[in-house]
């Protein structure tokens, strides 16, 4: 029986297949340009359909899921004919909800002008829907709601899939849609598992391994606006200052309530911020002013009881160090927005500690003029220890000097109206509204080469080695001589761990174990003074101690349902985690654990999981219940 559903599920299991025209030249790596400004999503342009359709649309790192609009949207502004699409629906919006610019010939799709285009069928699961309410941004609530559907794909005007599948959109509040190139599954309720970008790849031998690299630089005359690259199978090493050094990625996650990677997260184990004397790149400040300017500005900081050194070189360099903890936090490469987003109790912290240094930083409504003289002077750096690889950020970076704009925002996003010509500085940081983690903004990648092996499960970065860039570098073929393909198997040329690689982050786990879901039989035994509840429903069935007694006690029994729960919450690191699993075993479980490192988070997972959750000296009931399991798998 069991044998025949195998057979079954292989012969009816259908995957997406693509093949590339005659112009793939079996290279392994494929390149990606995309394009942006500091305030706006990066955005990459294809053609779709056939005949080809142009498209512009967000490049996402950390999903890996494509969609386009389509142009029945309902949010659209025609710009033509100057009405609301919605006049053809029942639809009614608010101001803020229309787009005016996703009726752009570049923003919309016409599936009924491509000759090639499909829906999916009912089979096929064919609903497509996108939520990103949750997202840091509060500007950014997009909502998608849609069909899945499959074209032809060109990218780079050389190669292309002949079946892409994509979800189209019928509704949206956005103005443009997305391109996912990430191997984490996020943003989306579909359970279309075959529409990984990077697994058709894959697949199809467009590369052979799931790697992705990036950088970005602004333009000379257009300091607002960036060009990058995103290399897919490989690595452009004339971009590596020195070695990669890798990190590993981890769940920010509790691993019972999400056990699957779906951030590029990795682990930051302190966090300063440091103030030094030097003077910055075009200050005009002398020596004598920055040592002034840099002990005026020691003088007025609330340190309180943060932990702080004041160090000083042989070249009299003065350098003023704050920790704001030495506490291991996840921390996101975060592609969104310029932002750089903190816990809330470190934001507070910096906030507290800087406001004598202005008058007005801790004010909702204020311009920063005290604050942004020190910092466009002074060399101070936000200071990220990832595993022991330090990234310093310029504060300097995260202050756009608002002078000649009419309006400025606070850190709340409201955006305040003011004179062109007045002084106002809008910092470029803010308080996590999603917990305790921090994001670095995207803007890190004009300084910072990194690269994502989701099949080592890796983050390699570097400073940028910025050669000599030409618009033609970044927008134009691949230099093969310049890259490194990198095979299945193959290591990644050139890369160090991070000195402190094996000590990562977990989440503060909170395990548990229900024993049951449905309506079922309680019976309580008791056996060698040790007291068994055994809980038995249609699909689960599980014993665990619950106390121990002095003398043979009968067995009772009741209608369920009933529902047992073991809680336990660990608040440390490696020795804990063991300690933890000597505490199950040593009441009657055993468990398969996640096979990690055990200075990663561990648990139990949930019964629906397929962790095999057993009782001591009842082995031949999970052999049963095993069986069973497998057997409703299938059926």
């Amino acid at each position: 029986m069991l044998l025949s559903c195998i057979v079954l599920f292989l012969l009816f299991h259908s995957t997406v297949k693509i093949k590339a025209n005659d112009d793939f030249d079996g290279k392994k790596v494929i390149k990606l340009d995309f394009f942006g400004n500091e305030q706006n999503d990066s955005f990459i342009e294809i053609e779709l359909g056939t005949p080809p359709q142009p498209l512009n649309v967000t490049l996402d790192f950390d999903s890996d899921l494509t969609w386009v609009i389509s142009d029945l949207n309902p949010y659209c502004f025609d710009i033509d004919f100057q009405f609301y699409r919605s006049y053809y629906n029942n639809y009614s919006y608010s101001y803020d909800d229309i787009l005016y610019f996703c009726y752009d010939k570049q923003g919309t799709f016409k599936d009924a002008d491509s000759s090639t285009f499909d829906f999916f069928s009912y089979d096929e699961n064919p609903i497509f829907s996108v939520n990103t309410s949750f997202k840091l941004d509060s500007e950014d609530r997009t909502v998608a709601t849609g069909l899945w559907g499959k074209d032809v794909l060109w990218l780079n005007n050389n190669w292309n899939f002949s079946t892409f599948p994509f979800g189209l959109a019928l509704s949206a509040n956005k103005q443009l849609g997305t391109f996912g190139i990430s191997s984490f599954t996020n943003n989306t309720n579909s359970n279309n598992q075959d529409l990984n970008f990077l697994d058709l790849l894959l697949e199809n031998k467009f590369i052979e391994r799931k790697i992705v690299s990036e950088y970005f630089r602004f333009n000379n005359n257009e300091f607002f606006d960036y060009k990058g690259v995103a290399l897919i199978g490989g690595i452009d090493h004339t971009k590596i200052d020195g070695n990669l050094t890798v990190l590993p990625i981890i769940n920010r996650y509790d691993y019972n309530i999400n056990p699957y990677i779906k951030h590029a997260d990795v682990t930051l184990s302190s966090f300063s911020i440091k103030i030094s004397n030097s003077v910055i790149t075009n200050s005009n400040f002398s020596a004598e002013e920055a040592d002034s300017i840099f002990d005026i500005a020691v003088g007025l900081l609330t340190l309180n009881n943060l932990n702080h050194t004041l160090t000083e070189n042989e070249n009299d360099e003065s350098m003023l160090e704050i920790q704001f903890t030495d506490k291991k936090y996840p921390i996101a490469l975060f592609h969104e927005g310029i932002n750089y987003y903190f816990p809330p109790s470190i934001f507070d912290d910096i906030v507290q500690g800087f406001q004598n240094l202005d008058v007005s930083f801790n004010e909702s409504i204020s311009n920063y003029t005290d604050i942004y003289f020190i910092l466009k002077n002074l060399n101070c750096h936000f200071s990220y220890n990832l595993s022991g690889y330090i990234i310093d950020v310029p504060i300097n970076n995260l202050a756009t000097n608002m002078t000649y704009f009419n309006y400025y925002t606070d850190f709340d996003n409201n955006h305040h109206n003011k004179s062109k010509g007045d002084l106002a500085i809008s910092f470029s940081f803010r308080k996590s509204n999603i917990g305790d983690i921090f994001l670095l903004g995207k803007m890190i990648f004009t300084n910072y080469y990194a690269v994502y092996d989701f099949e080592a499960g890796e983050i390699g970065i570097s400073k940028l080695l910025n050669s000599n860039s030409t618009d033609e570098e970044i927008t134009g073929d691949i230099n093969f001589d310049n890259v490194d393909m990198i095979s299945k198997y193959q290591s990644l040329p050139n890369t160090i761990q991070a000195p402190h690689y094996s000590d990562s982050y977990f989440v503060y786990v909170t395990s548990y174990i229900s024993t049951a879901r449905y309506d079922s039989t309680k019976v309580e035994t008791f056996t060698n003074y040790t007291s068994w509840t055994t809980t038995n429903s249609g699909r689960y069935l599980i014993s665990s101690i619950v106390g121990s007694y002095d003398s043979f006690v009968t067995t009772s029994s009741g209608t369920g349902p009933w529902s047992e729960t073991v809680t336990t919450t660990i608040t440390g690191g490696t020795e804990e985690v063991t300690s933890f699993k000597s505490y199950l075993r040593k009441n009657g479980f055993t468990a398969t654990f996640p096979n990690t490192s055990a200075t990663f988070q561990s648990g139990i997972e949930n019964l629906n999981s397929a962790n095999n959750i057993q009782v001591y000296n009842f082995s031949n009931l999970v052999l049963l219940l095993l069986s069973v399991f497998i057997y409703l798998l299938f059926i």
